[in-house]
């Protein structure tokens, strides 16, 4: 990720945001971005390529994404494997609890 994307990433996502009634068309984006990846995450499971719920699954996909870049932007991915390791990894799969 090259310095003006991981800008532009911060702004996004790790600075406060106004609230939704400020700007709704802000709100309104995201829930759609949002929806888009929880429809392909959906066909994903519909397809058998991936098990669970479709909204639970993209929550953690998501939000497992996000945890990546976050950690990568601030250097924190010093365990061994780097974000392009991570990136390029085989799907990892959980049974039950």
């Amino acid at each position: 990720m090259d310095r003006a994307s991981s800008d532009e990433y911060r702004i996004m996502f790790q600075l406060d945001q106004e609230p939704e009634d400020i700007h709704p068309e802000v709100a309104e984006q995201s829930r759609r971005s949002f929806g888009a990846f929880e429809e392909a995450v959906a066909q994903g499971v519909e397809g058998g390529a991936i098990a669970g719920d479709p909204l639970t699954v993209a929550h953690l996909l998501w939000s497992s994404l996000h945890g990546m870049l976050s950690l990568h932007l601030a250097g924190k991915l010093t365990a061994g494997r780097t974000l392009d390791d991570l990136l390029s990894a085989p799907p990892v799969h959980f049974e039950g609890r």
